[in-house]
């Protein structure tokens, strides 16, 4: 015997187990939207088990926060290699960011993509590059698509989003 829950109980069984501020009300909306989509288009029903969706599903405010967690994840991006054929001049700003991080004994693995984060921010970056943000974001959509479950809240990731971790 299954129940059939509305949205304000799925979002109430996330306060019953204390964990209401694991996801934010437009987190809890579009997982809710999800699971329901998920369920009418394959005819599985879910059990809700709060716990389980805590530990499987992670929000993320934008890409920025998502990189700082992921971007390791991320070598198909080539970073240097969009760099070179999007914007060869930040290339030459990266090589240099580059060189000082190695001088300064900083892991550029972790550091990388808070880099490219802090560039997507930037409202006045190179003319050069600005026309390649939407482009580079696309591509992170990409790339998160291919290796996990993607439930955005709305167009842009930078508007929040949820994946399933992987």
């Amino acid at each position: 015997m299954k129940e059939q829950i509305t949205f304000s109980q799925f979002c109430d069984r996330f306060k019953d187990m204390d964990r209401d501020n694991n996801f934010s009300y437009d987190g809890k909306r579009a997982l809710f939207d999800y699971l329901e989509n998920y369920e009418e288009s394959t005819g599985t029903e879910i059990d809700l088990d709060i716990i389980a969706l805590c530990c499987e599903y992670n929000e993320y405010k934008d890409i920025e926060e998502y990189l700082k967690d992921y971007s390791n994840q991320h070598e198909v991006l080539n970073f240097e290699g969009f760099l070179n054929e999007k914007c060869p001049t930040l290339l030459k700003e990266y090589e240099t960011y580059k060189k000082e991080s190695i001088k300064n004994g900083v892991n550029l693995a972790e550091n990388i993509y808070n880099w490219v984060a802090y560039i997507l921010k930037k409202e006045d970056i190179i003319n050069e590059f600005k026309d390649k943000q939407e482009e580079f974001k696309n591509q992170i959509e990409e790339d998160i698509t291919n290796k996990t479950t993607l439930i955005k809240f709305k167009d842009d990731l930078d508007e929040g989003f949820i994946i399933s971790q992987y």
